[in-house]
C-alpha cells in the first residue's frame, strides 16, 4: 500500500509544514505523469511496502517538526482500508492534519472520508474538460466519477479544506478545457494551475512535450479571476 515516506515537505500541503506518504498503484494511466515508479506494477515491484505501523511510527518521529501529513500516490482511494488508516492516524496522533491528494476516481470511499472527519484537506486532480477525460486518463468513462467526486466536494458544507487542481499539458488541457473546467467547478473554495513537468512521463512522447510558457498559465488565471470569479493560485515548479 504505502511504498515511501518524506518527513518534511514544505510545498505539498498549502501553509503546513507536512511530511508525506506515497501509495503504490493507481487506476489511471495518464500519459503525462510522472510518478512512473508509484504507478506502473514492474516499477512499484522495485520498492518495499511500508506497514501501517511503520507508517505511523515515521509520521510520530516527526511530530516535532510538522503539523501535518499528506497521502497521496499514485492513488490512496484504490484502497477500501483508506478510511480505517487514516482513522489510526487521527486516533494515535490527534493534533495532525491529513491531506488526501486524490484523482476522484473514488467518490464513495471519498464520502466516507469526509463524513467521518478524517481528513483536512483533500486535493482533488481535474485531468481536462469531460471530452477529454479519457484520453487524459487512458480510461474509458473516466470522467463521471469525479464528476460526482466535484459534486460530493462543492456540496460538502462542513469546514474541510480542498481545492481542485489541473496540470496544463498541451495537447490535454487548452485554453478552452480550462474556461470548461472553470464553468463545472464554479464557487469553488481554490483552482490550482499547475505546470507540467516533461523530465519522465508514462507516455515517452510526453518527453518530447514542451510545458506551456508560464505567461500562458498566468494570463489564465487572470482570466479565472476576473471573469469567473475563482480563487485561482497557480504552480510553477
Amino acid at each position: 500500500m504505502v511504498k515511501g515516506f518524506i518527513g518534511t515537505s514544505l510545498i505539498d500541503y498549502p501553509g503546513v509544514i507536512s511530511g508525506v506518504l506515497f501509495f503504490g498503484g493507481c487506476n489511471f494511466r495518464c500519459p503525462f505523469c510522472h510518478n512512473i515508479d508509484l504507478v506502473l506494477p514492474e516499477r512499484l515491484r522495485n520498492l518495499k511496502d511500508l506497514t501501517e505501523d511503520e507508517c505511523i511510527e515515521k509520521i510520530v518521529k516527526r511530530t516535532k517538526f510538522i503539523d501535518g501529513v499528506v497521502v497521496t500516490g499514485g492513488e490512496p482511494t484504490i484502497y477500501e482500508n483508506l478510511p480505517i488508516f487514516l482513522g489510526k492516524i487521527k486516533k494515535l496522533i490527534p493534533n495532525i492534519k491529513i491531506k488526501l491528494d486524490t484523482n476522484g476516481s473514488s467518490p464513495g470511499l471519498l464520502s466516507k472520508i469526509l463524513f467521518e472527519n478524517l481528513v483536512d484537506y483533500v486535493a482533488v486532480d481535474v485531468k481536462s474538460s469531460p471530452e477529454k477525460y479519457d484520453y487524459a486518463t487512458s480510461v474509458n468513462d473516466s470522467f463521471s466519477n469525479v464528476r460526482e467526486t466535484i459534486n460530493l466536494i462543492l456540496s460538502n458544507k462542513s469546514s474541510i479544506e480542498y481545492e481542485f487542481r489541473t496540470t496544463v499539458v498541451p495537447k490535454i488541457v487548452d485554453r478552452d478545457d480550462i474556461l470548461e473546467i472553470a464553468n463545472i467547478i464554479k464557487g469553488c473554495k481554490k483552482y490550482a494551475l499547475q505546470q507540467f513537468k516533461n523530465d519522465e512521463t508514462i507516455d515517452p512522447t510526453f518527453k518530447d512535450i514542451s510545458p506551456y510558457q508560464v505567461s500562458f498559465i498566468e494570463s489564465m488565471a487572470e482570466e479565472l479571476k476576473k471573469n469567473y470569479g475563482l480563487n485561482v493560485v497557480t504552480r510553477i515548479y
